[in-house]
């Protein structure tokens, strides 16, 4: 189970959100299926500005050369990350070489966070200890693409949008809106790069149109000396491993149901980890290939005095466009994590139920099943 105050987990949580754009960033598929041939390429992006004027990209334009520019370019971009009232600095780098593709976020204030990726096994440093969060979910691309996949079917649920020329970090942009039908998602701006296509600026945006989280970028660099020596991860940190693997649900593996989701949704990964005494923790992901919200649920004897106090008990916590809500009952706790308004996220909690349990006809058949195969 997820710690509810944790900002190394939220660190993790907008590196992937920066990194796989939630599909967001790599929406070009939908529009052009050969964008991801750009792969294994070591091009570098354009590292200077040209005075031409510039005629207004058409959509799949604009979103071809944004995945193309992020998936060969290699570069460094210094950002500020602005949300509840605070600001953090922070860098991204990326690399791409003809066979790997590295991906480091810094954050570049108070304790060390830092994390490392290599073609998606990813190192998360908090201080002078490092968790290894293994692996099995495939190439960032091979993620991307199904993503995208979801995004094409739910396209509908947002209405598209692109503005002329502005100014980002001393660069012409183009803005692209995806703004949310219904309330019960966000809706997201960006600022795209009008040479690179490098998104500058990422505005997340709440129903009433208020921004409640941004990404801004402040410098853009084109490092020459930028190799894999800068993604070296450190041996001599005290390590964890996180086992992350992930798979899809049968239907006898998981003891819940989620009875409600908003329309689009689509699971995307299921983990299931074991506890101590029996006990079980379940975790499912959903995304509608813009946007995505997880769910855990642990089922806990309440035998602790403090979770005697919060059964029944609702807790909130939200960091920028990440909310997370917590809640205790008939002895299990649910917790919803996601770039979602509070109203959905305990409209999901509440529609947990726990399965039916198997008939004892058809358990002792199976069981009967089970020892005839074994003679």
């Amino acid at each position: 189970m997820i710690p509810v105050n944790n900002p190394d987990f939220l660190f993790r949580r907008l590196f992937n959100s920066f990194l796989l754009g939630s599909g967001l960033l790599f929406l070009s598929v939908v529009f052009a299926s050969d964008i991801f041939a750009a792969e294994n390429s070591t091009a570098n992006i354009p590292r200077t500005s040209s005075p031409q004027t510039f005629e207004k990209p058409t959509l799949s334009q604009l979103l071809a050369g944004m995945g193309a520019a992020l998936n060969s370019g290699n570069f460094t971009m210094s950002m500020v990350y602005i949300h509840d009232n605070q600001i953090d600095t922070l860098r991204f780098s990326h690399l791409s070489t003809s066979t790997d593709r590295f991906d480091k976020l810094e954050h570049l204030q108070g304790t060390q966070r830092m994390v490392i990726s290599r073609n998606g096994d990813t190192y998360l440093v908090m201080g002078k200890e490092q968790i290894h969060l293994a692996n099995d979910e495939g190439s960032p691309v091979s993620r991307w693409r199904s993503q995208l996949e979801k995004l094409a079917k739910n396209i509908h649920h947002y209405d598209i949008s692109i503005s002329g020329l502005n100014r980002i970090a001393g660069r012409p942009t183009f803005e692209l809106d995806f703004s949310a039908i219904q309330n019960d998602r966000y809706s997201t701006r960006l600022w795209l790069d009008a040479i690179t296509n490098l998104p500058l600026r990422i505005d997340t945006l709440d129903k009433n149109n208020r921004i409640i989280e941004q990404i801004l970028a402040i410098d853009l660099q084109y490092p020459a000396n930028l190799s894999e020596v800068n993604f070296l991860i450190d041996k001599n940190l005290n390590q964890l491993t996180q086992d992350i693997q992930s798979s899809m649900p049968d239907k006898s593996s998981s003891s819940w149901k989620i009875g409600w989701l908003p329309a689009g949704y689509e699971m995307s990964v299921y983990h299931l980890n074991k506890l101590a005494e029996g006990f079980q923790s379940e975790q499912w992901v959903y995304s509608d290939g813009l946007t995505s919200l997880s769910v855990f649920v642990e089922n806990k004897k309440a035998t602790k005095s403090k979770d005697k106090h919060m059964q029944h008990n609702n807790r909130a916590f939200i960091r920028g466009d990440t909310l997370i809500f917590d809640t205790h009952r008939d002895n299990i706790r649910i917790t919803v994590v996601g770039d979602i308004p509070f109203k959905i996220a305990e409209k999901i909690a509440q529609s947990v139920t726990a399965k039916a349990p198997v008939a004892k006809d058809s358990l002792k058949e199976n069981l009967s099943t089970k020892k005839i195969s074994k003679k």
